[in-house]
């Protein structure tokens, strides 16, 4: 498991940065962000889950407008 620990002042020279942001330290580039890809299995369930929820919102509001009857 990582170890993180404060850097000081002299290490602060080993940061820098791109003309376009991007963050490097000892000239190596640092990951900022993370992409995350579903296999087809979860992107199916994600749908299906999806759908549900916009189906049982609208059944909310159709009760609500209803009168809770």
């Amino acid at each position: 498991m990582a170890n993180p620990k404060p850097i000081n002042i002299a290490q602060l020279g080993d940061l820098s940065v791109d003309d376009d942001g991007r963050l490097y330290w000892k000239n190596k580039i640092v990951q900022t962000e993370s992409v995350v890809v579903l296999s087809g299995g979860q992107t199916f369930w994600g749908v299906v889950i999806a759908i549900a929820a916009i189906i049982s919102a609208f059944a909310n509001v159709y009760t609500a407008l209803r009168g809770g009857k």
